[in-house]
């Protein structure tokens, strides 16, 4: 990016291929005007479909489109970019982009440097773009709104449209992708013969446009050199065994499990489930690399004591990696510390499927614990043909390969041989 532009924050990367929208939604580098704020918010015109409101719609994507829009058209002077999961995230973001743009004294708290921030934009005559990215409650910009004459204010949030009737801004609904949109992105991904596409029309709408499960189903045709026919029998018997929960559709539900199952499948074998569930319980908008090739991640992952040698930090990014070419993850290319991130619908489904009880002693315990065998959590994996020796609801399964004892299965051995 351009030095001579401040930036404050982690502007993610786009999406590797990235898909530009021209029917679904405006171009915002055009359409967003100075001194307006405009808010994404997921759904269509009506604004009543569940499973877009549970996300994966794109909306970041279009934030980070934007991001880089305005910098390489030099539209702006000043950059900032909020990620806004909570409270202390904006007054944080706040203030690191006030003391950029202005230092404050030394002793100066968060709270008034945040709000000296929204001052500036007010004032400053100097053009400048914010970006409040996956805005979780409107209570977190209580005296905080942002405005100025100078400058364009982007926000995106899972917050129904009418939360922000009151607010002064635009609010435009994000759906998933059109008909013809779903067919070009499929098109473009699945070059590798024409019979791959087969019912690739079919397959956009069983997967409701959303660009995020798109990418995801792609990701597991091309790496299991499939069709659109084929996984769209895969997805139909997947979805049998899917309910919708919280925060996650059931379309999201069942192209994340055959991703996961798939991302499992490939060498070194039995280490994506891990490297996921322990991806699901930090921070999905930016993991350091050498967190999770840290020797307690590395003995997580293993699932046995490690010191991170070389050899146990390679099969973790060989697994990373796997994650990374399902759709799970991404690994961010200009990063130089290869920050992970992961969709934070993609965290909840993974979530889901841990009990309460994992759940509470993975948060206390963090990558500094190894997983000793027999121990994985019994709702954690995709349905798998041959975990019990024939498919069975994923309750029956502790992972994708089934390699951990479970109850209600008959013993199973995993895929290397060896009993579990």
């Amino acid at each position: 990016m351009d030095p001579g532009i401040l930036l404050s924050g982690i502007v993610p990367p786009l999406a590797d291929p990235y898909y530009t929208r021209t029917e679904t939604v405006p171009d915002l580098a055009t359409s967003l005007l100075a001194g307006e704020t405009v808010v994404l918010v997921p759904g269509g015109e009506t604004g009543d479909d569940p499973a877009l409101a549970m996300g994966g719609t794109g909306k970041t994507q279009l934030a980070v489109e934007f991001a880089h829009a305005v910098w390489h058209s030099r539209l702006v002077e000043v950059l900032v970019w909020v990620t806004a999961t909570n409270a202390e995230a904006v007054l944080s973001g706040f203030a690191q982009a006030a003391n950029m743009v202005d230092a404050g004294p030394p002793s100066e708290g968060a709270e008034a440097a945040a709000a000296r921030f929204v001052a500036w934009l007010a004032h400053t005559t100097r053009p400048w773009a914010l970006i409040i990215d996956d805005l979780s409650d409107l209570a977190d910009l209580r005296h905080l709104w942002p405005g100025g004459a100078s400058g364009r204010t982007l926000i995106t949030t899972r917050l129904p449209a009418e939360s922000f009737q009151a607010m002064e801004a635009r609010v435009v609904p994000v759906p998933g992708l059109s008909r013809r949109e779903a067919l070009s992105y499929l098109s473009s991904r699945l070059t590798d013969h024409p019979d791959q596409r087969i019912e690739a029309l079919d397959l956009g709408e069983d997967l409701d446009g959303l660009p995020l499960a798109l990418s995801q189903a792609t990701a597991v045709i091309n790496a299991r050199q499939q069709g659109c026919r084929e996984y769209r029998a895969m997805l139909g018997e997947r979805r049998k065994y899917m309910s919708g929960t919280d925060g996650v559709s059931a379309t999201v539900l069942a192209t994340w499990s055959l991703a996961a199952e798939c991302a499992h499948e490939l060498p070194p074998g039995g280490l994506a489930w891990p490297t996921l569930v322990l991806a699901a319980m930090l921070d999905h908008h930016g993991i350091p690399g050498a967190v999770m090739t840290s020797p307690p991640a590395c003995s997580y992952i293993a699932g046995r004591p490690s010191t991170a040698g070389g050899a146990d930090q390679n099969i973790v990014r060989a697994a990373i990696n796997n994650l990374a070419a399902v759709g799970l993850v991404t690994i961010d290319p200009a990063s130089p510390v290869r920050t992970v991130q992961m969709h934070s619908a993609v965290q909840a489904a993974v979530r889901s499927y841990l009990p309460q009880a994992d759940l509470e002693q993975r948060a206390r315990a963090g990558p500094s614990s190894t997983r000793p065998c027999g121990t994985a959590p019994r709702r954690c994996g995709p349905t798998t043909a041959g975990c019990c020796g024939r498919p069975r609801p994923i309750r029956c399964c502790s992972a994708p390969g089934c390699r951990w004892r479970t109850a209600g299965c008959p013993t199973p051995r995993s895929r290397t041989g060896s009993p579990c």
